[in-house]
């Protein structure tokens, strides 16, 4: 069997200063940071690649709290890929917000919801695939953003009304506060 299956197969070329995976099977479980070996990871690293030594084996940049012998063949390392390593799918593009903190960056505004508190607006985050729910306090900053939702929504807005609320300037400008603003007056209609 042995001999079908490396009859086709390469071993895997990587030249130094690439970046790769250890596989996690052959170390201890001190290596791994866990006292389960199931629970730990399955690769470690990224690792730059330092010397080829012979064929199919690689010299690793390993940290000295490691105390590994730093050579293994290439069946115990695999190339690593930004993409697919979970700090790098997991990035949050953090932006300086006006007042000094730190905010993320909103791709859209997806879906609203009335709450018993006010209206909760579903957010696209740039960077990320999921989607949460937002008070509108959370959103000062992308007013434009939900202006342009609430436009493309078809919801009617008066823009005396608009005006009425800012020139009152009662806080956060925007379709939460005038939502609130409209049930005490007259002269402005409701939003939805």
């Amino acid at each position: 069997m042995a001999q079908y299956y490396n009859q086709n197969r390469r071993p895997q070329m990587f030249t130094v200063g690439d970046e790769v995976l250890l596989s996690g099977v052959n170390l201890a479980e001190k290596h791994l940071g866990t006292t389960k070996r199931k629970l730990g990871p399955r690769w470690i690293g990224p690792y730059a690649v330092t010397k080829t030594i012979g064929r199919g084996y690689y010299q690793l940049a390993l940290p000295p709290k490691l105390r590994l012998h730093p050579v293994f063949h290439t069946s115990l390392i695999k190339p690593y890929i930004a993409a697919d390593h979970r700090r790098a799918v997991q990035r949050i593009f953090k932006v300086r917000l006006p007042d000094g903190t730190e905010g993320e960056l909103v791709e859209d505004i997806i879906n609203h919801k009335k709450k018993k508190g006010g209206v909760l607006y579903e957010v696209k985050w740039i960077g990320q695939q999921k989607t949460t729910w937002e008070p509108q306090e959370n959103l000062r900053t992308v007013q434009g953003l939900i202006d342009r939702y609430i436009d493309d929504a078809g919801f009617a807005r008066r823009r005396e009304c608009r005006e009425i609320s800012r020139s009152k300037e009662i806080g956060i400008i925007g379709h939460y506060l005038w939502f609130q603003f409209s049930r005490k007056s007259s002269t402005c209609g409701k939003t939805y």
